[in-house]
């Protein structure tokens, strides 16, 4: 190829991986196209296919940066709601370029298997007529195995990028699809990361089609036989009506006379700005609110009645008043699930835990949840131990207490347990795992959106709460300060809260039947087996490919310098 040509291909290329990144972009909130997804990686692979991998890890990483930038543009809301508008730009492009790393890795090692895989082996040879069927298997295993590694390598990495530093879990590429019943029902057995090696894989065989197709053009002999469309497609299919069997299992139990819980969920709508405000008119309309809605809900006699994340505006336990509040509202009619911060004693000096309190009708606390995994920069500041400085940047003016446990609270009538997630815990698949092994029968997640003001982020963060109870085939249920409220079934269906098409930012409460799994039945393979079922593998697998691409890439950069008589 002429220099011109390889320019000209040059630029193809990293207009492809640009069309990846905004098409990834586009599967999400708020776009939700979520059919783009399907498609959405073909120009990055092709893009990948032949190329050196460090020229593929860096038009990986574009692709990355693209498609983050844009997703995670709903953290320039935090400037808007009291952070410091330097600091949020900084983490935005900080969170953004850290996770567009794994897709410059995913580009990199798609390129390196192409190569070991040997696909375009005989692309020389299908310029002439005569071609030996020996090569054409050979290409044609080459390309299988290149369809199936693909999905292994972009899931392992992204379990990788889940699970790394504490993780960060958010918008798998399986979450794009939440609305697709059919489609999720695969998390059952080996999570989110299922169903995203599924859409990978989908990829691959449009990819492969649209190979095939080109060679036609170009008038290359083509084998009569796409051994990697048909075992594609093949995989595809059973999938397919796996999960069609699987919905119709799960719908023959939950109208088989299991349990149920009758539940409402409270959406007070307090700003952000004004929810910590000390202005007693302020502080007496959010009692205000939480009262009228919850008095409404109380009317339907529900057996527990859920509020938000941080619900009331003080520590739980510090004011006689706030206490008696709930004490009262849960005396007159059913137990009350509330948020709140819980003051503690920690080496001589006060902290809090982000708690979840359960208020009986008697006006007793019957349990207690404390938060696991607090939010980096939210909840907390890395290494604000070693400087104390640190603290100062910390958005609630303090760092929170990391809770200890992950067991389920009891409610006493009907007799059930139940998980509770606070705030962004719902996107850590292994959390909600925790309970469910624990003996949870649902889940609840309370949440506080109210910090990015009504914008995709709350609607993306609801996507994941899908996926939590699609996994462990239980039912669970959202309760959001001004976000989205919302009960979600075990096959995945998600009844939301809304006024006028909204799903956010209004007052209200949202009742809801929640069934219980059935009595003796087996938990499903996710929950007992967890990511080892298919994601850390593919994880190590992942890993392993990406650190076998840096280490050939340094052997030949020191192997250059020795030849060309450099000291080493």
């Amino acid at each position: 190829m002429t220099a011109s040509g390889t320019a000209l291909l040059r630029r193809w290329r990293t207009a492809a991986a640009l069309a990846s990144g905004l098409m990834l972009a586009f599967s999400f909130p708020p776009f939700s196209a979520d059919e783009l997804a399907w498609v959405a990686l073909v120009p990055l692979v092709w893009a990948s296919m032949g190329e050196d991998p460090i020229r593929a890890f860096f038009r990986g990483l574009f692709s990355g940066l693209i498609f983050w930038l844009v997703t995670l543009a709903w953290l320039l809301r935090l400037g808007q709601t009291g952070g410091p508008w330097p600091l949020v730009i900084a983490g935005w492009v900080f969170l953004s370029g850290y996770s567009a790393l794994y897709t410059g890795a995913f580009g990199a090692c798609t390129a390196f298997v192409w190569r070991l895989a040997g696909a375009d082996a005989g692309n020389e040879a299908e310029k002439s007529d005569a071609v030996s069927p020996a090569r054409q298997f050979r290409e044609s295993c080459g390309k299988l195995v290149f369809v199936f590694a693909v999905p292994v390598l972009w899931t392992g990495l992204e379990y990788l990028r889940c699970t790394l530093f504490s993780g960060f879990p958010w918008n798998p590429l399986g979450v794009s699809q939440y609305r697709r019943l059919v489609m999720i029902q695969g998390a059952e057995w080996a999570g989110v990361y299922a169903v995203s090696a599924v859409v990978v894989l989908l990829n691959m065989i449009v990819l492969a089609a649209l190979l095939r197709m080109a060679g036609v053009l170009r008038r290359r002999r083509q084998p009569a036989f796409s051994i990697e469309m048909a075992a594609g497609l093949a995989v595809l299919c059973l999938y397919w009506v796996a999960g069609i069997r699987a919905i119709r299992r799960e719908v023959a139990q939950a109208d088989g006379g299991a349990g149920f819980v009758l539940a409402a969920a409270v959406q007070p709508n307090i700003p952000q700005t004004r929810k910590w405000d000390e202005d007693g008119s302020i502080v007496s309309g959010i009692y205000e609110s939480l009262g009228r809605q919850t008095e409404l809900a109380r009317l339907l006699k529900p057996d527990l009645i859920i509020w938000p994340e941080t619900a009331i505006p003080v520590p739980f336990g510090e004011d006689e008043e706030s206490d008696r509040f709930v004490s009262n509202l849960a005396r007159e009619g059913a137990p009350i699930l509330l948020g709140a911060l819980e003051p503690a004693q920690a080496g001589g000096r006060t902290t809090f835990f982000n708690s979840s309190f359960l208020v009986d009708t008697n006006g007793a606390i019957a349990g207690i949840y404390r938060k696991v995994h607090l939010v980096p920069f939210g909840e907390y500041i890395p290494g604000e131990n070693l400087i104390p400085a640190l603290k100062r940047i910390a958005p609630l003016g303090f760092s929170c207490a990391a809770g200890a446990s992950a067991d389920p609270m009891r409610l006493a009538r009907p007799p059930v347990f139940f998980g509770v997630l606070i705030c962004f815990e719902d996107i850590f698949p292994a959390l909600a795992r925790r309970f469910a092994r624990n003996g949870a029968e649902f889940l609840v997640n309370q949440t506080n959106d109210a910090w990015f003001d009504g914008s995709a982020g709350a609607v993306q963060h609801a996507s994941h709460f899908v996926f939590r109870c699609v996994e462990n085939r239980i039912d669970g249920v959202r309760s959001a300060n001004t976000g989205v409220t919302a009960f979600v079934d075990r096959i995945g269906r998600m009844d939301e809260m809304s006024v006028d098409g909204r799903t956010t930012c209004f007052s209200g409460f949202k009742p809801g039947v929640i069934r219980l799994p059935p009595e003796g039945r087996p938990a499903p393979l996710y929950t007992r087996l967890g990511d080892l079922s298919f994601a850390m593998p593919a994880g190590i697998v992942a890993g392993l490919c990406f650190l076998v691409v840096i280490w050939r890439r340094s052997r030949t950069m020191w192997s250059g310098c020795a030849l060309n008589g450099e000291k080493i």
